[in-house]
């Protein structure tokens, strides 16, 4: 069979098969986009390809619906000259209608990610739907010569003549060169605009954090921009070849080049070919965006599994106030609209849409005037709050404690002659609300009442205390008839037996399994690993299980990778060995167990022999102790500085396990020279004054200085024999062990000004004033005198968020320098808790904007 016969049976085959198969999928495809997108119809760029979407259908439906019908019977266009001109014109008309809301899809994305506030106004709803309405008007208008100049002749039904010159020229720009260019472009500025702002970095402060200028977009829009980039691809694509064939067709028409039979199937093949792809890309957008985003691929399934009868199509996800007030955060609504921002835009995608507030949000010891529960307007504005979250995509849910309060027993619940007082029934199990007595008609219009009011500030959901097992008369039988809730509340406690007894016996599985681990890795060791018992041991098992036995924890096995730390490793398994009863003999043998990797090719490439533990100890240690390693160590140590309200203890056993960590040979001269160096001004002055010689009376001085410094007289500032003794710290032990250790590593030795940087008496130059704030807290103290002796600032105040770096002369930072180096002067810092300086020239202060900039 030749060629020209072939290309019109296959061409016939393709509009009844293969469109049929587009047509099906492409409907249900687009009925998808149109329902998924439906609950999003408030976002512009949702919007926008909600409505190509919707044009799709019709364009698939009425364009492939003629193809078909056009092979088995006669085409009515060819006898109606309205039905001619229509076909071409609608047909058109739709098509283009689903591009160019592609194309202002893409122009929503690029301005909403834009750093310009006026741009980004442009991604508006109301916006998205004058546009819409301009865009189809106008392609109802633009083509309007299609409908004019479409005619019959000869018995086909087309462009003739010179029109069919310009229509073909029409068709090449407003269809397969214009839609393309600009998704590609917008497309393009969108991603780079999202790039940007990635590697953007994010102000620290809450107030440049919320300026006009800062632009931060939530994650269901990168995800809607991720799926509209890859339907422009698909796009750009499927609808490259339509140009060509277009130009092809026309150029060589309009130069009446004689064309072969042949030429001419090829030439309809390929222009049907091209025709093809465009139904293909209009059938495809569920399936791209399904393939592109897991947010998509999530409300699919959603919509396919349904729903439960409380409208839910899986467990809550959201929110719970309870950690911010459990940790001592403010608990506020401005702090609570921060969280939820955050949630949204992080989660959001992952269906985290509820904010709950716990415990503290009301009122707390009575209601209004009906007795119903009343939020604390000194923290919350419910309403407010409910509003901001709703547009967000969020809902909002309240912590209940059922009953009404005690304080409120004499008012009247609302619309009826009933008080509080008959509808409770007398209990309060030690709180401040009476349990209701249900069996009375008052109480549940009271709830009502209550739920009513709730709603009006917008509340979407109630957590409800004291109803599941472990609450107050939780055993007490409750009447279940025609109650389902009530029967499933009941059963929530053998419910919560199973799944006890399940998580233990899961524990126990895994247990089991890590015993045969031990014990094939103590079967299959090459040497002899099988632990001899010791007297304390009266078992015939291994030293592995033992610990088991116990209940310990198994240590973590030892490979000698980089972010293994060999110091803490083995501290930890001397304590497990110590614990389950072993001693330096046990410890020698059981090591091997616990060595994988490296550690375990270099303890048989070694051959160690059996030896005192220390000395096995010190060998490993050594081999697993990078130059990098010490010099972090050291680093830790120089830089190590006492707290403001740190205590002395917990600095002072700090400072000792670096000193360990680094040297565990390290003598008790050179351990308290390290506790010196960073002790808090406040101490160091009473502590130098007694000269201790060991660290022991080092601790004691540091303890009874904490307890007596506070509300003390100032004491004189540093000698020169003290400004001598921070200098024979810093020469004859940090810049020898820093330089000895850059020499192991190949670097070269830190300067002298950075060795130095951290010494608490170091004179220096730095900005007078200084601003504090967290911006998670108020500041509740401002400071109305310079002689503040005990400053009742909070921790929270003591990290700079904000340091005035301008600049002084230098006859200014002399006159501070002197107030700050000054033992006349009587003032304490609230800052560092120093004497001889107030907080506005703390060098302190200075030091932490140092190390904020680099």
């Amino acid at each position: 069979m030749s060629s020209p016969t072939i290309l019109p049976l296959v061409q016939t085959a393709l509009v009844r098969y293969a469109t049929s198969i587009v047509l099906t999928f492409g409907f249900i495809g687009n009925i998808s986009v149109v329902y998924l997108f439906s609950k999003h119809y408030k976002n512009p760029c949702a919007f926008y390809l909600l409505c190509a979407a919707f044009i799709n259908i019709v364009y698939l439906s009425l364009s492939i619906s003629h193809g078909l019908y056009v092979l088995d019977h006669i085409d009515p266009s060819l006898s109606s000259l309205a039905f001619c001109k229509s076909r071409f014109y609608f047909f058109h008309v739709w098509g283009q209608m689903s591009r160019y809301f592609i194309i202002f899809a893409c122009i929503d994305r690029f301005a909403l990610t834009h750093r310009n506030v006026k741009l980004r106004n442009f991604s508006h709803i109301n916006k998205t739907r004058l546009l819409i309405i301009l865009v189809t008007l106008f392609w109802h208008i633009f083509p309007i010569h299609i409908l004019l100049m479409t005619t019959i002749q000869n018995g086909r039904c087309g462009y003739f003549d010179l029109y069919y010159i310009l229509n073909s020229v029409y068709s090449v720009i407003f269809v397969g060169l214009v839609p393309p260019v600009l998704m590609t472009l917008f497309g393009y500025l969108a991603f780079r605009n999202v790039s940007k702002m990635h590697r953007r970095i994010k102000p620290a402060d809450v107030s440049t954090a919320n300026n006009s200028t800062t632009n931060v977009i939530q994650r269901k829009d990168r995800n809607l921009l991720k799926m509209l980039l890859s339907e422009v691809s698909v796009y750009i694509l499927t609808m490259s070849f339509y140009p060509i064939v277009v130009l092809e067709v026309s150029v060589t028409n309009a130069m009446n080049i004689q064309k072969t039979l042949e030429r001419i199937q090829i030439e309809n093949f390929m222009s049907y070919l091209s025709l093809f792809f465009i139904y293909l890309n209009t059938s495809a957008s569920f399936y791209i965006y399904y393939l592109a985003s897991k947010s998509f691929r999530k409300d699919c399934k959603e919509s396919v599994y349904g729903t439960t009868p409380g409208g839910f199509s899986s467990a809550p996800k959201g929110w719970n106030s309870f950690p911010m007030q459990s940790l001592g955060m403010k608990f506020n609504q401005e702090n609570v609209i921060q969280q939820c921002d955050q949630l949204v835009n992080e989660l959001g995608e992952y269906g985290y849409d509820l904010c709950s507030l716990d415990s503290g949000w009301s009122v707390g010891a009575n209601g209004d005037e009906y007795g119903r529960i009343i939020y604390d307007s000194s923290i919350f504005d419910i309403p407010q709050l409910a509003d901001h979250l709703h547009r967000k995509g969020l809902k909002l849910g309240v912590y209940v404690v059922p009953g009404y309060f005690a304080n409120d027993a004499n008012k009247f619940v609302f619309g009826t002659n009933y008080t509080l007082s008959q509808i409770g029934n007398g209990h309060n199990n030690g709180l401040a609300r009476i349990d209701l007595n249900y069996s009375h008609p008052g109480a549940q219009i009271w709830c009502n009442t209550v739920v009513d009011q709730f709603a009006q500030w917008g509340v979407d959901m109630i957590k409800l205390d004291y109803v599941t097992p472990g609450s107050p008369d939780n055993g007490v039988n409750l009447d279940t008839r025609n109650r389902p809730a009530v029967q499933r509340t009941i059963d929530n406690e053998p419910i919560i037996q199973r799944q006890q007894q399940k998580q233990q016996q899961r524990q126990e599985q895994r247990q089991q399994r890590l015993q045969e681990t031990l014990a094939q890795q103590q079967n299959t060791s090459p040497t002899s690993l099988e632990l001899e018992e010791d007297q304390n041991m009266s078992t015939s098992t291994g030293f592995a299980t033992r610990i088991l036995e116990k209940g310990m924890k198994p240590l973590e096995q030892f490979t000698g990778a980089e972010d293994q730390d060999i110091s803490v490793w083995i501290q930890d398994f001397e304590e497990t060995i110590e614990a389950a009863g072993g001693d330096s003999t046990t410890k020698r043998k059981a090591i091997v167990l616990y060595l994988s990797g490296d550690a375990k090719k270099w303890y048989r490439l070694t051959n160690v022999e059996d030896g005192e533990w220390s000395t096995f100890r010190e060998k490993l240690v050594t081999a697993f102790t990078s130059a990098s390693q010490q010099l972090k160590t050291l680093t830790k140590l120089m830089n190590r500085k006492q707290g403001v309200n740190e205590l002395a203890q917990s600095y002072f056993y700090d400072v000792l396990a670096l000193c360990s960590k680094l040297n565990p040979q390290m003598n008790e001269a050179e351990k308290l020279l390290h506790l010196l160096r960073g002790v808090k001004p406040s101490l160091a002055q009473n502590i130098i004054m007694f000269s201790p010689k060991t660290i022991q009376e080092f601790l004691e001085l540091a303890k009874r200085s904490e307890t007596t410094y506070a509300g003390a007289p100032s004491l004189p500032t540093a000698t020169t024999e003290e400004s001598e003794f921070t200098a024979v710290i810093d020469d004859e032990n940090s810049s020898e062990q820093v330089a000895a250790i850059s020499r192991r590593k190949g670097q070269p030795p830190p300067s002298r000004e950075s060795q130095s940087s951290n010494n608490h008496y170091q004179h220096r130059n730095f900005p007078r004033r200084s601003t504090f704030h967290d911006p998670m807290y108020p500041i509740q103290y401002q400071a109305t005198s310079q002689n503040n002796y005990v400053s009742p600032r909070n921790n929270y105040n003591e990290q700079p968020e904000v340091i005035h770096s301008r600049s002084y002369p230098q006859s200014q930072q002399n006159w501070d320098d002197h107030r700050q180096y000054s033992g006349s002067s009587r003032n304490r810092c609230y800052n560092c808790d120093g004497f001889g300086h107030i907080a506005r020239i703390c060098p302190s202060a200075r030091r932490q904007h140092q190390r904020l900039n680099e």
